[in-house]
C-alpha cells in the first residue's frame, strides 16, 4: 500500500508538470478518423452553427446595407458585398455566397466569379427556408456547400452542377427536407456528403453518385431512393460507400464488405443485432464513426491482409495514425500497442467483461463502452485526460472504477445508467478540485456506495513533492506547479465536503491506508 501511495504521489507530480508546461494542449487532440491521402477543404465541418432544424424562418439576408457587419457589442463580424442578386464574403480562395438579396428568389444561377475572383463556397444556411426557390445552378468553381445551405427549401425541384465541377464536400443537412427534389446528379469530384444531407427529401428517387467515399450518418434516410434500396437484401452501396445493410431472411449474418467498396458510412451498420461476423476487404480505405456501433452480437471481425489502411488483431479493427494505433471497433479486448480508442468502439459488445487499459492509451472516445452490459470493472489509463460523454453509459454491471491522476474532466453523462457502480476511487487532482459539483444523472458518484480519495500529503511528503518539482521546473512554471500542488493538497483535506458530508460518512479501510474512505449513509 505504501508503494501504491508513493506511486500516486509521483503520478500527481508528473500530471502537474504536464499541466503547467502544456496547459493549452488538452484541446489539440483530433479524434477524427481521417484517411491518409484524402484531402478535404479546411473547415469542411464548420463550428458555431446552431444546427437548428426548427421551423423559425429567417430572411437569409445580412442586417443593414452591404458593408461591414457588427455584433451587438459593436465588434466586427464579417464583411459582405453584393452584386445585386447575392451577398458575398471573402475567403482565402475567393468568395463565399452567403445569401440572396431577394428572399423570394425563384431561380438561383450562381456566378462563377465575383469581383474577378472565383465563388468557391455556398455558405451555411445561404438559402435555408427560401420559400420560392425552385432551380439552382452551381458553377464549377464551387468546392464546398456548407451546412444547411438549402435545407427546408420545400419547392426546390432542380439543382445542376456545371461541367468540370470542383465540388468536394457537401455539409450536414445541406438539402434536408427539400421535399420536392426528385433527382440529383452529384459531380465526380465529390468526396464527402455530410450527416442528414438529404434526409427527409422524400421525393428524391434518383441519385447519381460515383466517387463519394465519406457519407455522414443518415445522409439519405427518408428518401424514395433509399426506401427502394431497402427492398433488396445485402449491403446498400451509394457510390463506392457501404451505406447500410439489409438482413437476409432475418437470420444471423456474416457481413462481407466486399472488394470494390472503398468506404463505410458513419453508423452504416449501427444497431444491427443480426451481424455475428465481419470481413472487411482490401479496398476499404475509410471506416466512418460508429460504423459497427451497438452491433451486440458480433463475435469476430477480420480485415483482409492486403488492406493498406486498416488491419485486424485480437478481433479488433485497427489503424495506424500519427503517434500510435487507433482502435475503431473491438469485440472483447484491447490489443497491445493501442493508443486511441475511437468513439463507440466497443459499444453494445456483450463479450467485454473486464477492461484494463495500458498507459499508452491517451484518447477514449464518447460512448466507447456504452451499453456493454457484462462489463464489471475498469482500470483506466494514466495517459487519459478526459472521460467523454456517455463513455460507459448503460454499463449496468460495472461495479468499480478508478479515476487515474491525469484525468482533468469527467463528463456529466459518462456513467449514466451505471446502476451497479458501487466503488469509486478518485486519484485525479483535477476531478477532486471539482469538489462540490452537483450529482446530476450520470455523474461519477450518482450510484456510488463507497468512495476512496487519497489522504492529504503529510508535511514530509509535501516537501518531497516540491523538491521533485524543483528538479523538473523553473521560474514561473515552477511557481505555478507548486501553487497547484498546494491547492490540490488543500482539496484533499476537504474533498467533496459539501456533498459527501450530507450523503456519506467517513470511515477507515485497513486495506486502503493511504485513502480517505466515504460510505454512503443509506448503505
Amino acid at each position: 500500500m505504501r508503494y501504491k501511495r508513493l506511486l500516486v504521489i509521483l503520478l500527481i507530480i508528473a500530471v502537474l508538470c504536464v499541466a503547467v508546461a502544456c496547459n493549452d494542449d488538452s484541446d489539440t487532440q483530433n479524434p477524427d478518423n481521417q484517411t491518409p491521402g484524402t484531402q478535404l477543404p479546411d473547415g469542411q465541418n464548420p463550428t458555431g452553427n446552431d444546427n437548428d432544424q426548427g421551423n423559425g424562418e429567417t430572411d437569409g439576408e445580412p442586417d443593414g446595407d452591404a458593408g461591414e457587419g457588427e455584433d451587438e457589442g459593436g465588434g466586427n463580424v464579417t464583411t459582405y458585398e453584393s452584386d445585386g442578386t447575392f451577398y458575398y464574403s471573402s475567403n482565402a480562395e475567393g468568395y463565399t455566397l452567403i445569401s440572396a438579396v431577394n428572399e423570394n428568389l425563384n431561380v438561383a444561377n450562381i456566378p462563377e466569379t465575383f469581383n474577378s475572383k472565383p465563388v468557391t463556397e455556398i455558405g451555411e444556411e445561404a438559402f435555408r427556408l427560401a420559400p420560392w426557390l425552385s432551380d439552382v445552378t452551381v458553377p464549377s468553381t464551387v468546392k464546398v456547400i456548407r451546412e444547411q445551405a438549402f435545407s427546408l427549401c420545400r419547392n426546390l425541384t432542380s439543382i445542376t452542377f456545371a461541367e468540370g465541377s470542383e465540388l468536394v464536400s457537401i455539409g450536414d443537412n445541406a438539402f434536408r427536407a427539400a421535399e420536392n427534389l426528385q433527382a440529383i446528379v452529384l459531380p465526380d469530384s465529390l468526396l464527402s456528403v455530410g450527416a442528414d444531407c438529404f434526409n427527409e427529401a422524400e421525393a428524391l428517387a434518383n441519385v447519381t453518385c460515383s466517387n463519394v467515399i465519406r457519407i455522414g450518418r443518415d445522409a439519405f434516410d427518408n428518401t424514395a431512393y433509399i426506401q427502394k434500396q431497402y427492398e433488396l437484401p445485402g449491403i446498400i452501396v451509394i457510390g463506392k460507400t457501404a451505406y447500410a445493410y439489409v438482413e437476409v431472411d432475418g437470420g444471423a449474418a456474416n457481413l462481407d464488405v466486399y472488394e470494390g467498396i472503398e468506404s463505410i458510412a458513419d453508423g452504416a451498420f449501427e444497431d444491427n443485432d443480426t451481424i455475428v461476423s465481419v470481413t472487411i476487404s482490401s479496398t476499404v480505405s475509410h471506416i466512418g464513426e460508429g460504423a459497427f456501433a451497438y452491433c451486440d452480437n458480433i463475435q469476430s471481425i477480420r480485415v483482409d491482409a492486403a488492406n493498406a489502411s486498416y488491419y485486424s488483431q485480437d478481433n479488433a479493427v485497427l489503424q495506424e495514425v500519427s503517434g500510435g494505433i487507433r482502435l475503431l471497433r473491438g469485440v472483447d479486448a484491447i490489443p497491445e500497442g493501442v493508443t486511441e480508442i475511437a468513439a463507440k468502439a466497443f459499444s453494445g459488445s456483450a463479450k467485454v467483461v473486464n477492461v484494463e487499459m495500458s498507459d499508452e492509451i491517451t484518447a477514449l472516445g464518447a460512448e466507447a463502452f456504452a451499453e456493454c452490459l457484462n462489463l464489471t470493472s475498469v482500470v483506466l489509463s494514466d495517459g487519459l485526460t478526459a472521460l467523454e460523454s456517455f463513455v460507459f453509459s448503460g454499463a449496468t454491471s460495472l461495479q468499480n472504477v478508478t479515476v487515474s491522476p491525469g484525468i482533468r474532466s469527467v463528463s456529466g453523462t459518462a456513467f449514466s445508467g451505471c446502476t451497479a457502480l458501487s466503488t469509486v476511487t478518485i486519484d485525479s487532482p483535477f476531478v477532486i478540485e471539482e469538489a462540490d459539483m452537483s450529482m446530476d444523472v450520470g455523474h461519477l458518484l450518482q450510484w456510488a456506495e463507497t468512495v476512496y480519495i487519497p489522504k492529504a500529503l503529510t508535511a514530509e511528503e509535501l516537501s518531497a513533492a516540491k523538491k521533485e518539482l524543483e528538479s523538473k521546473l523553473t521560474g514561473e512554471e515552477l511557481a505555478a506547479a507548486i501553487s497547484e500542488l498546494e491547492s490540490y493538497n488543500s482539496n484533499l483535506k476537504n474533498a467533496y465536503s459539501a456533498y459527501l458530508a450530507a450523503e456519506f460518512t467517513e470511515t477507515d479501510d485497513p486495506g486502503m491506508p493511504g485513502y480517505r474512505v466515504f460510505v454512503r449513509n443509506d448503505k
